[in-house]
């Protein structure tokens, strides 16, 4: 008689482990406590999100209170006494219409200001910019280009510094500082100072010059090649770019290359620029205008232009473009 029978009748036995079964096919109480939680956090999560949007969509639609009206007003009126009767002033005029926040048009009164020479006016508006916010790396950077103008680069200097201390990605103060730097012949202090950057150096044509300037001051002449051989690539209409070149290519013995570098920097900046460079030994960004003021980057000392170079331009290629800088060539 099989085991388990009674009276010849079998009777199916009660599955063994059970409780066990359904603990590993179905989640235990903790595991769909813990699902609750987690569904608790991100309703939370999602709520205080939907809190900080709506509170952020009110203050943008809010109408402003009667002290920001106020504090506004004497802003304006600063302005109107900083700049009315200047040439510039409708324009100004535009600028305050915009709905732009107030340090953005102060940064763009005060870059028009610069741009067309107003360098008292341009720095009461750099002072108003820091009046309104002390901490504004822009403001700092403005009254650096202030001083730059007026020659005193000692000033422009701390002013430079202090933005980049409280903004240290702010590419134009970086490269008007770099410029000081290399006029000064500080070319170590430049190379420092972009060498911590140079995710941003390489994203930034004035960075890469100036930088490029301080290698082959250094005799870094490979390192300063290859920079400029990068910007070549992106912008052939740049002078100091062709003139460092022939500077490179000369040390590296590519005499005729360097002639047909130096033939370049001098249709570029026309034959009276080119037989006077300036003594500025950098590339400056004055400003947030789109086409900046640049200075040119050379020593007269360094430009090597044989006697025979009239011969030579007959021998230009028809192609200004034709590629220069790749040492195997």
């Amino acid at each position: 008689m099989p085991q388990g029978s009674l009276n010849g009748v079998t009777k199916a036995r009660p599955p063994k482990y059970k409780g066990i079964e359904e603990r590993v096919h179905g989640p235990t109480r903790f595991q769909k406590g813990a699902i609750m939680l987690y569904v608790g956090i991100i309703l939370v999560l999602i709520g205080i999100l939907s809190i900080a949007l709506l509170l952020l969509h009110r203050h943008r639609t809010e109408p402003p209170t009667e002290s920001q009206i106020e504090s506004e007003a004497k802003i304006e009126e600063k302005i109107n006494f900083i700049t009315q009767g200047l040439p510039e002033y409708d324009d100004i005029v535009e600028i305050l219409e915009s709905e732009d926040p107030t340090v953005v048009k102060l940064s763009r009164i005060f870059d028009k200001l610069l741009l067309s020479n107003r360098i008292s006016a341009a720095e009461k508006i750099a002072d108003l910019i820091l009046e309104i916010a002390p901490e504004s790396a822009v403001g700092y950077m403005r009254l650096g280009l202030v001083s730059m103008r007026r020659g005193n680069f000692e000033k422009a200097e701390r002013y430079l510094r202090t933005a980049l201390d409280i903004s240290p990605s702010l590419v134009k103060a970086m490269n008007n500082l770099a410029y000081i730097l290399n006029y000064q012949k500080r070319f170590a202090e430049t190379v420092e100072l972009m060498e911590k950057n140079m995710d941003i150096v390489n994203q930034n044509t004035v960075a890469m010059i100036n930088l490029a300037i301080a290698y082959f001051h250094l005799d870094k002449i490979k390192n300063a090649f290859e920079l400029l051989n990068k910007v070549y690539k992106k912008d052939q209409q740049i002078p100091e770019v062709h003139l460092y070149i022939g500077h490179c290519l000369m040390k590296l013995g590519e005499h005729d290359k360097a002639m047909l570098a130096y033939q370049r920097y001098k249709a570029l900046v026309g034959q009276e620029g080119a037989e006077k460079p300036s003594d500025e030994a950098g590339k400056a960004e004055e400003s947030q205008q789109e086409i900046p003021r640049t200075e040119i980057a050379t020593e007269k000392k360094e430009i090597v232009i044989s006697e025979k170079e009239n011969e030579k331009e007959s021998e230009q290629p028809q192609n200004p473009d034709e590629e220069l800088l790749d040492e195997e060539k």
